[in-house]
């Protein structure tokens, strides 16, 4: 599947994966290896990876317009691997999980959209009162669509936001913003939605997250008050 992509480098390691930076074509993408369980093989949306793939799919159908505020997905494959994931920290807690992970064979191999750096570097040099608003405005109209659509981002914060020099005009409700950057949201393994629920306590708390506005909640708390964006 990933023969003809050359990797560049590591981008990150995670608790159960890696992520790189890959290159096909002059063309870059994102490769994530995670090692899985194997009662994680099969479709349920009970784990994070389905949820993720779910919600990429979704990500997929969208309009070009609307696709630029997300991630696209481009493949993915569950494959029998060694490979033997090492993580930089292990909570204590999550280590027999880990080694669990590390004695399966199967891997989920995924290729994505590379969408640039996260905003952490970009918020510390400083930005502009007018850019500022226009990463609001942005992230706001993403967390939008998934609203709009019954999806819950649920894991907001500024390593899951990303960057690129905006190439075209970036429209909002029809409206172009003098915006500097294009703004992303990545990484959806905590995506809620209704249909992911099995049970009425998780249908409660779904209806509960949703009625709350827990993901405008996560951009006030992690990134605007934080970063005293306003």
């Amino acid at each position: 599947m990933y023969n003809n992509y050359k990797i560049i480098k590591e981008l990150n390691k995670g608790y159960s994966g890696i992520a790189y930076l890959i290159e096909k074509d002059d063309k870059k993408y994102v490769l994530k290896r995670q090692k899985l369980l194997p009662k994680e093989v099969k479709l349920n949306y009970k784990y994070s990876i389905w949820r993720e793939i779910d919600f990429n799919k979704f990500v997929n159908k969208l309009s070009k317009s609307k696709q630029k505020f997300f991630m696209k997905m481009y493949d993915y494959k569950i494959n029998e691997c060694y490979y033997q994931h090492k993580p930089k920290y292990v909570d204590p807690s999550t280590k027999k999980d880990l080694i669990a992970r590390n004695k399966s064979k199967y891997c989920l191999d995924m290729v994505i959209e590379y969408k640039g750096n996260t905003i952490y570097n970009l918020i510390k040099k400083g930005l502009p009162i007018k850019e500022r608003y226009c990463l609001i405005i942005q992230v706001l109209y993403a967390l939008d669509i998934m609203c709009s659509n019954n999806y819950l981002h649920h894991d907001v914060h500024q390593g899951n936001i990303t960057y690129q020099k905006a190439n075209n005009p970036i429209k909002v409700y029809g409206k172009t913003l003098p915006c500097e950057y294009q703004y992303s949201l990545i990484d959806y393994g905590e995506t809620l939605h209704k249909k992911f629920n099995e049970t009425k306590d998780e249908m409660n708390y779904y209806t509960k997250e949703k009625k709350r506005n827990t993901d405008v909640n996560q951009l006030m708390k992690n990134i605007i008050l934080q970063e005293y964006m306003l």
